[in-house]
This record gives structure tokens, sequence and C-alpha cells, in this order.
């Protein structure tokens, strides 16, 4: 019934497509998710010492008082 009035007004499909889209944007969001999840152990044996440049964004931006052209210990 909803959809048969959504179809009167002639908005079922912006509606859809927005849906559609909406989705289509939050499951690619999961899958980078997952994938970052599952390089960051190999990245993290590989180099050790060096951290990646989003944990030392993390880093930067929670203590400012850290600079960035700092070398890593």
């Amino acid at each position: 019934m909803e959809r048969h009035r959504l179809t009167r007004s002639g908005r079922a499909g912006s509606v859809a497509a927005v849906r559609l889209a909406v989705a289509a944007v939050r499951l690619a969001v999961a899958a980078v998710r997952l994938a970052v999840a599952a390089v960051r152990p190999a990245v993290a044996a590989v180099r050790p010492a060096q951290k990646s440049r989003r944990e030392q964004s993390r880093q930067v931006s929670s203590t400012s008082t850290t600079p960035t052209t700092a070398p890593m210990p």
C-alpha cells in the first residue's frame, strides 16, 4: 500500500534510489573497515618500529604538543 501511495506522488523512484545509495555507501564503508582490520596485523609485522599514518594522525590530534617531525624511537 505504501509503495502505491509513493508512486502516485512520483517519489518512489527517488526514495528507492536514495535508500539504495545509502545502503551501497554503508556496505563500502564496512568493506573498507574489514580490509583495514585484516591488513593491519600484516603491516605491523612487517614494520614494527613504524606506526601507520592513521595512528600517527590520531596521536597528533589527541596530543597537540607532540611534533609531527619528531623521529620515531
